[in-house]
């Protein structure tokens, strides 16, 4: 069942490109017809054993939340098959870089601040659209970030819904982009992981843990080491960035109002933003002005970049990485690693039946039935 360039899946799916592997699958390019689509595969390796019934429900999990997801900045369901020698899920392909390179390589930080800041409220918008469905998305961070065109929110494998949330486990996630203390992984706990996404948008940097510190891929330490420098005050406060660490267009923004802003997103959940809408709107308060317009003016030229295209040889992920495959396409650094993702349970056998029940309506409605 390795499947290989060519290979036509169920008369209608022809495999073109690898994207991504890890230990719970496989995405590759396809055609549809003319139509080119992502299809999400189960490893092979785990059809079968102790850990078959939750991987195979992470992938159950992905189809009920894009299926029932409708929204211009998250990928389209396709189809499915849970019953096919690996059971799939086939989606809209993106075709654009993920956040992760763009601040990686530091082409994000030539995006005009204008344009960086509309891409956050998309996605901010995706996330609030996926939370008043009651779906938990719990892996907010770069690498589930596609595109500087239409930005794309992905990869809804570990989402649960809220009224699941007393019963799952906390640890599931990445561990620099989930929140310090030990709460619930609920809409707050994504509005924190967006937070940090939105400050390493604008500012090229997570706020936090900076590249070379080994802290930020500890696990549950890193948690542990969040926690203690946020209740410091010792992270990367925009006031304290010296004027060489501000990316040019920021240079006229209120950085004492920014301070604010972060220190609310990421702070306690009592104080933390319940709203995204007002969170980029405080931003924006921040940051836009009739100098950061003639900055933008005045911007240095970016470097040609180089054509985007997804690696044709694939990166081999570690176990621990492997649920959030989507994001390989493109990167150019290792993802962070997950805490604790392999002590996550699987659903219980009433919440296993009800899962099935949705996708079996999701399926009628779009033909599968």
């Amino acid at each position: 069942m390795r499947y290989q360039p060519g290979t036509v899946i169920r008369d209608t799916y022809t495999l073109e490109r690898l994207l991504g592997v890890g230990a719970s699958g496989e995405v590759w390019k396809a055609d549809d017809h003319g139509t080119p689509v992502a299809i999400k595969f189960m490893n092979e390796n785990l059809l079968h054993g102790e850990k078959a019934r939750k991987h195979r429900q992470r992938l159950e999990r992905e189809i009920y939340a894009l299926g029932l997801l409708q929204h211009p900045n998250i990928p389209r369901l396709h189809d499915y098959d849970l019953d096919f020698e690996r059971p799939f899920v086939v989606m809209d392909y993106i075709d654009s870089p993920s956040f992760e390179y763009l601040i990686s390589s530091g082409e994000m930080l030539y995006v005009p601040v204008t344009e960086r800041l509309r891409l956050l409220r998309d996605i901010a918008s995706a996330l609030t659209s996926a939370h008043e469905a009651g779906i938990i998305h719990r892996d907010i961070k770069p690498g589930n970030i596609h595109g500087t065109e239409t930005p794309y929110l992905l990869d809804f494998s570990v989402a649960l819904e809220e009224e699941s949330l007393e019963h799952t486990n906390f640890n599931v996630g990445t561990t620099i982009y989930m929140t310090p203390g030990g709460e619930l992984p609920d809409r707050l706990a994504d509005n924190y992981s967006f937070a940090v996404v939105a400050y390493e948008v604008l500012f090229g940097e997570h706020p936090i843990f900076p590249k070379n510190d080994e802290t930020r891929m500890m696990g549950t330490y890193s948690r542990i080491v969040a926690f203690n420098r946020l209740k410091a005050g010792d992270w990367r406060k925009p006031s304290k960035l010296t004027p060489d660490q501000l990316p040019f267009d920021m240079r006229a923004a209120d950085l004492a109002a920014l301070d604010a802003v972060f220190t609310r997103a990421l702070g306690d959940p009592a104080q933390r933003y319940v709203h995204l809408g007002e969170l980029i709107n405080d931003l924006s308060r921040a940051i836009l002005n009739a100098e950061t317009y003639e900055l933008i003016r005045q911007m240095p030229t970016a470097p040609a970049p180089q054509p985007y295209s997804p690696p044709s040889a694939p990166r081999e992920l570690p176990a621990a990485e492997s649920f959030t495959v989507l994001e390989v396409t493109g990167s150019a650094t290792q993802p962070e690693t997950p805490t604790n993702l392999e002590a996550a349970p699987p659903a219980s056998d009433a919440e296993e039946k009800g899962l099935r029940r949705l996708i079996g309506r999701l399926g009628r409605l779009i033909g599968r039935g």
